[in-house]
């Protein structure tokens, strides 16, 4: 039996804490928000996954009762709470602990990777991610899920791996962190615009394009960053690019066909919770700009999340731009 510390009791951490703790571990939560804690306590529900019949698991909202003695140490929160939360981690977490990040996106204001900003405050930990394409409710109804694990060391990647494998959850190992977290991070933006065109009732010609091209443009960024071109075909890349963009289970496709179908901007991020893909949005381009990638589709569902563009508008400027060959700087 090995500890392993959740940090983020949402969907997606409790979906990944029932599985480990299906796997004989001893899972414990650390839960942000008091209220949500006290109603775990008294039902064994989390509100966040209301459906899910969980495992005995144990949870606090004390940092370090959660994290002293894990083996492990799950990161599961928003991507935009760990410039907040990290600060107050640094010091309680040992540096033979193992970290993996769980959570997709990319840090305002820069567009940093979660690894990198966590590297600042860890520097001698072993640090991983976790990505793939995985909906919460399938993981946690056992249905089979494949995901990729990446790191840097070897042995620590093959070592998470047994931690995590069962008969309905595999991870493939990676050691390519940079590219698992671009894919992660920026299929949800590319999920939004999937969620706008099927509002505007545009077909599936255009998702398919919408798929290849974003797929082009994820690519063109992570290897920018340094990041492996084949990691954007795998689990991490295209996987998780064609899952999240092609459900309402996503938030993101949801959020971008709730904001053309019939809600406000408030409405339609009030209606999911965190929408990660929202804000992954101005980070990538921030980031792009840095590098000098071009990113045309990310740039018009920017033009439509913050400057309040009609999205019909949009689509017909990217439509009459200049035309290109098609496999120019990957």
């Amino acid at each position: 039996m090995t500890k392993i510390a959740v940090i983020g009791a949402g969907a997606w951490g409790t979906a990944l804490g029932a599985l480990l703790a299906d796997n004989g571990h001893e899972v414990v939560f650390w839960f942000f928000d008091q209220r949500a804690l006290t109603e775990y306590q008294a039902t064994g529900v989390n509100p966040f996954l209301p459906m899910a019949k969980l495992p005995e698991m144990a949870a606090s909202t004390d940092l370090a009762e959660v994290i002293t003695g894990a083996e492990l140490i799950l990161m599961a929160t928003p991507c935009q709470a760990l410039p907040s939360l990290l600060p107050q981690m640094v010091d309680l977490v040992r540096h033979e602990q193992i970290i993996v990040n769980a959570a997709k996106g990319l840090v305002l204001p820069d567009g940093v990777l979660p690894l990198a900003l966590m590297r600042e405050f860890w520097p001698a930990n072993k640090l991983l991610v976790l990505s793939g394409p995985s909906f919460a409710a399938e993981l946690v109804a056992k249905k089979v899920t494949m995901v990729t694990i990446a790191g840097e060391d070897t042995e620590t990647v093959a070592r998470v791996q047994n931690i995590f494998a069962s008969n309905y959850f595999r991870p493939y190992a990676s050691y390519d962190a940079v590219g698992a977290q671009v894919g992660g991070a920026v299929k949800n933006v590319i999920a939004i615009g999937a969620g706008i065109v099927d509002a505007l009732d545009g077909g599936m010609n255009i998702k398919a394009a919408l798929l290849s091209r974003g797929l082009k443009e994820i690519a063109r960024l992570g290897m920018a960053m340094g990041a492996v071109k084949e990691t954007f075909f795998g689990l991490s890349g295209l996987g998780d690019l064609f899952l999240t963009m092609n459900s309402s289970q996503s938030r993101n496709y949801s959020f971008g066909f709730d904001l053309v179908a019939n809600k406000n901007m408030k409405e339609a991020l009030g209606a999911k919770g965190v929408v990660e893909g929202y804000y992954t949005t101005e980070a990538v381009l921030r980031k792009a700009a840095s590098l000098g990638v071009t990113m045309p589709i990310t740039e018009a569902i920017y033009q439509i999340l913050y400057q309040g563009r009609e999205p019909r508008e949009v689509i017909a400027e990217l439509m009459s731009r200049e035309l290109k060959n098609e496999f120019n700087n990957f």
